[in-house]
């Protein structure tokens, strides 16, 4: 099994949040990566993720 994560490299990370910003980070991320359909994705949030609330915006709009 194939695992990986945007902060397995930190300066790509930190190039995309200076690039892009916090909100769209991790779903640019995403589409550069090679997830395909039968692939999973697992996100861990703290907050659980709300919009409305401004609750880990990034992660929300990952998937």
């Amino acid at each position: 099994m194939e695992a990986y994560a945007p902060s397995d490299n930190v300066t790509e990370l930190t190039a995309r949040i200076n690039d892009d910003g916090w909100e769209t980070v991790y779903a640019n991320w995403l589409a550069g990566s090679r997830l395909r359909r039968e692939d999973m994705l697992l996100i861990f949030s703290v907050g659980g993720g709300d919009l409305e609330r401004n609750i880990s915006p990034n992660l929300v709009r990952a998937p």
